[in-house]
């Protein structure tokens, strides 16, 4: 996570100034309209600079802190819950995702939401594990297969909603040129091809 210089110096963004004005009680709510100008909402001046001195001031979390501990709960214990709710859909991941754009993915996040699992977005997890997360190739996909391997990064849910549970389903979903079963139609085993597909 990239740390916002602007909330390091000593000078406060208005709207985290207003927002620690919530926080100690000096006033009940935001005020009327805070979020948004003539209709529109002000994500830059507003919504973005809470969200980051939420967590990297008064949480002081870190990227791990953050897939592991943020959910809507979150935000409802720090005075947020209307922000999330109007402007955000009530998805954490959203909030996230406008604060620091593209450095997450919504399944890292704990307690992915279940409607958000399709066949497509399962094959965007599988191919992110392997290929980013734990940098595996094809043969190493193919010897060290396993439900664990799921488990163990937080993806078990995905393999059960969209895969069945099978994590040799959800590698041949996600790798169709570059893995096959074998005789027996049990195990997968790499296409012989010369060079491996890029993403």
């Amino acid at each position: 996570m990239q740390k916002d210089n602007s909330l390091c110096t000593e000078e406060k963004p208005e709207a985290v100034k207003v927002y620690e004005d919530v926080l100690l009680g000096r006033i009940q709510r935001f005020p009327f309209n805070f979020f948004s100008s003539s209709g529109v909402i002000d994500y830059t001046n507003t919504c973005i600079p809470i969200i980051k001195y939420l967590i990297e001031k008064r949480l002081k979390w870190n990227r791990e802190d953050v897939c592991k501990y943020l959910t809507r709960k979150t935000f409802h214990q720090n005075s947020l819950s209307g922000m999330l709710s109007h402007y955000f859909d009530d998805s954490p991941y959203e909030a996230l995702n406008t604060a620091y754009p593209g450095e997450y993915k919504p399944w890292e996040l704990k307690g992915c939401m279940r409607n958000y699992w399709t066949k497509q977005t399962g094959i965007l997890a599988t191919r992110w594990l392997f290929d980013e997360k734990l940098n595996w190739d094809i043969s190493k996909i193919c010897s060290s297969l396993s439900v664990q391997v799921f488990r163990d990064n937080g993806l078990s849910g995905m393999l059960r909603t969209c895969f069945n549970d099978s994590p040799t389903e959800a590698v041949i979903c996600s790798y169709p040129e570059e893995v096959e079963l074998d005789e027996n139609h049990e195990l997968i085993r790499p296409i012989k091809v010369k060079y491996r597909r890029k993403i």
